[in-house]
Order: C-alpha cells, then structure tokens, then sequence
C-alpha cells in the first residue's frame, strides 16, 4: 500500500514535472492520503474556487486517519528526532506515524522523511 504525502498529491495535481516519475512508482497498486496531508492541502488553497476543486479531488482519494496507535507512533518518532537532534515538521511526524502504523510506504518530495527510522519511504527528486 502506497500513502501519498501532501507534496507527491500536489504534484500530481498540478500535472508537475515530477508527477510521472510519482505514477510509476505506484505500479498498480492502492494509493491512498492521510487525514493530515488533506488539512495540508486545504489550508494551502488560495481561494475559495480553489477549495472547491481541491475539496472534489480529494474526495475521490482514500484516506487514513491518525488513530490511537498512530499517537503512540508519532510519540515515539518526535522523540527518537529531539533525541539525535533531527527534528522535523510535527505535520510530517505525524504523516509518517500513520504510515507506520499501517505498514505503508509513503511517496514524497520530502527528504525530510528519510530521517525517520523503520519509516517505507520513497523519496521522489
């Protein structure tokens, strides 16, 4: 199962130079979002025509929500980063603690990810 980060989902929607590579990547399996990279998305909209295409193009990608053991997963991520002073965004701690949690490989523009141990990611440059 392939989760696609708020940056790899943006690409794809603005056809970017990287949303091909981003496609082959998935090869023929389910892609799903998170909870997290869909409020991501939606507070980046610029107006509210904007939000209304976002909104209808989201709603056609299943998502994965931040759960109880995703918690107890981004806890653990937050502080293995402070430990070896690599801090990341929290929004991206918890993107990958619900990835984590459900086994799944997450696809990014995001180096940031790779720091993350045990962490399936994918980084697309």
């Amino acid at each position: 199962m392939y989760v696609l980060d708020s940056s790899a989902l943006i690409e794809g929607i603005i056809d970017g130079p990287r949303s091909q590579p981003i496609s082959d990547s998935l090869t023929e399996e389910e892609f799903l979002t998170t909870s997290v990279c869909v409020h991501e998305i939606l507070i980046g909209a610029r107006n509210s025509a904007e939000l209304f295409v976002l909104k209808g193009i989201l709603h056609a990608v299943p998502t994965l929500d931040y759960t109880k053991d995703c918690a107890v997963h981004s806890a653990q991520i937050e502080r293995e980063l402070k430990r070896e002073g690599k801090l990341i965004n929290k929004m991206d701690i918890l993107i990958a603690a619900i990835c984590k949690a459900s086994n799944a490989t997450l696809i990014t523009l995001d180096k940031d990810f790779e720091k993350i141990k045990g962490l399936k990611v994918k980084v697309i440059n």
